[in-house]
């Protein structure tokens, strides 16, 4: 039988991974669990067993799942549903979400972020707000049924969000700031260029100059990855790289499909986003399931290449291929 104080060490120690640095572990139980600091200690050190109801309120809070903690070789774990999408302003609040998400990452002194592409990350998008805009309108239109967009076409000249364009410069400047992995393949753009297409083919523009426009903006975006690529650093569109621009690490897998799922690891603790249901996600530090994840994209990026900072042939052969899929929309030859 497993003793009891190894586990409540081993909780102890996940809860202490999971905080940022700054923040005291004694205080912040003292807190959740409304007793004082010595008291707080003196469990932290397994000198007092927890109780079962104080075990209840650290999972409930911290939304965590307590198997992890025990050999009982289940394989169920605890993952947390990021937003409800039919609740007030969803999109408005799914910004906000990310905003907390990369402002939480910073607070960690070791970290890094992979991000297995099925669609280009949609933190790039908001390099461009037009595009970023444009993604917005066909999440609300044409996957959350928004009403409110009913009848409703796109056009630039329409789109007035300024807490929305707000927030999003919030999330990427944070964003360029921190050290990303990616992992993309041949078919990245092919979902966002259905879309624009999509969209034109079904008179959802006002104008079909907005219609280039997007497809104009669109391959800006990908003109500054490639800058971003070659340099090995994220930095905003129209700038260059500064003292503390965040690595990017570019990787092409030609037979890899990614699912848009993102694995962050900071200062020894792991956790794992899986995309749902289009555009949202849920999210696990589970630890057994967190490794597995690590192992698997580590393997992952060996059978995959390397085309940011060196492979300057692989890479230019690869961004020119993207540039003419996105040719073909403007010439309605794209299907």
């Amino acid at each position: 039988m497993q003793n009891i104080n190894s586990s409540q060490h081993l909780l102890f120690n996940y809860l202490k991974n999971s905080l940022p640095p700054n923040v005291s572990l004694a205080y912040e139980i003292s807190e959740v669990l409304h007793m004082n600091v010595d008291s707080a200690y003196r469990r932290i050190r397994c000198e007092k067993n927890l109780s079962l109801d104080e075990v209840v309120v650290l999972c409930r809070h911290y939304s965590i799942s307590l198997d992890q903690f025990f050999k009982t070789g289940g394989n169920s774990m605890l993952f947390t549903w990021l937003l409800d999408p039919l609740s007030g302003d969803y999109f408005l609040q799914y910004l906000k979400n990310q905003l907390n998400t990369v402002e939480h990452f910073h607070t960690y002194e070791k970290k890094q972020i992979y991000f297995l592409a099925r669609d280009v990350p949609w933190y790039s998008y908001l390099q461009l707000p037009q595009l970023a805009l444009f993604k917005y309108f066909v999440w609300r239109k044409s996957i959350l049924f928004d009403t409110s967009l009913k009848g409703r076409k796109f056009s630039f000249q329409l789109m007035d969000n300024d807490e929305f364009l707000r927030v999003g410069k919030q999330i990427v400047t944070l964003y360029s700031k921190l050290p990303v992995t990616e992992i993309w393949n041949a078919d990245v753009l092919t979902s966002t260029l259905h879309q624009i297409y999509f969209y034109h083919q079904s008179g959802f523009f006002e104008t079909r100059s907005d219609f280039i426009i997007l497809l104009d903006l669109y391959s800006s975006l990908i003109d500054h990855i490639e800058k971003e690529a070659e340099s090995g650093v994220k930095f905003l569109f129209g700038e260059s790289p500064g003292k503390d621009s965040g690595q990017f690490d570019l990787y092409f897998n030609e037979l890899g499909l990614g699912d848009n799922s993102m694995h962050a690891e900071f200062d020894g603790s792991k956790i794992t986003y899986l995309n749902h249901s289009m555009i949202q996600y849920v999210s696990t530090r589970h630890r057994r399931f967190n490794d597995q994840v690590h192992d698997f994209i580590l393997s992952f990026l060996g059978k995959s290449t390397r085309i940011s900072s060196v492979g300057e042939k692989d890479r230019s052969k690869f961004f020119n291929s993207l540039r003419r899929n996105i040719e073909k929309g403007k010439s309605e030859k794209f299907n």
